[in-house]
């Protein structure tokens, strides 16, 4: 204000305030679209008061996120998360696609800019993705080649929370991560653990 004003007074159509006397007021619009605003001062020569402006205010993308399979999964799997709409997409993990396919652990968040300039950081998912089990299949009593009537005994070393033996493709119960086998027949006996 110019010609030394002493008192002043604003007013803000959908504004939040919706008026002040303030010289230099702030004001928050919670609503898009087209909001008016009026002002007019006071110094010892009278009222001055200005034109009317009318003030645009965009809208803000939306912070959805939009998630199309499980947030946890075991080693080969994956989520695809989706962005709500916009024009610009930059990912926590530096992708920029709407659209991300995730297969390793973390927190993942998407910042969308709109057409007009707006962003908006979007809803956080946490993925956790299982490390594929570490497994070892150790014989602990017998040879690579046995006899009619001998016995073999195998051991299982596992990070897996769950196993089963198999004996020529068929599961096999053992005791704990032990299995054992007496009079084995045939001349090809294919065993193995799958955690």
């Amino acid at each position: 204000s110019t010609n030394n004003p002493f008192s002043w007074n604003w007013t803000f159509a959908g504004g939040n305030p919706a008026s002040s006397t303030d010289q230099n007021p702030k004001v928050v619009f919670p609503a898009p679209g087209l909001h008016k605003v009026t002002f007019y001062c006071t110094n010892t020569e009278g009222n001055s008061v200005t034109p009317g402006i009318n003030i645009t205010v965009y809208s803000k993308p939306d912070d959805s996120l939009y998630i199309k399979g499980p947030l946890e999964f075991c080693y080969g799997g994956s989520v695809t998360l989706t962005a709500s709409l916009g024009a610009h997409y930059l990912w926590s993990n530096g992708d920029t696609n709407a659209s991300i396919k995730v297969t390793k652990s973390g927190t993942y968040f998407v910042t969308v800019t709109n057409a007009s300039g707006c962003t908006m950081i979007s809803q956080r998912a946490t993925v956790i993705a299982h490390d594929k089990p570490t497994n070892t299949l150790s014989r602990t009593l017998g040879g690579d080649t046995l006899c009619a009537g001998d016995t073999v005994r195998f051991k299982l070393a596992t990070n897996g929370s769950s196993f089963n033996f198999y004996y020529n493709d068929a599961v096999k119960t053992g005791s704990g991560n032990l299995l054992e086998f007496s009079n084995l027949t045939g001349t090809k006996n294919k065993i193995y653990a799958i955690a």
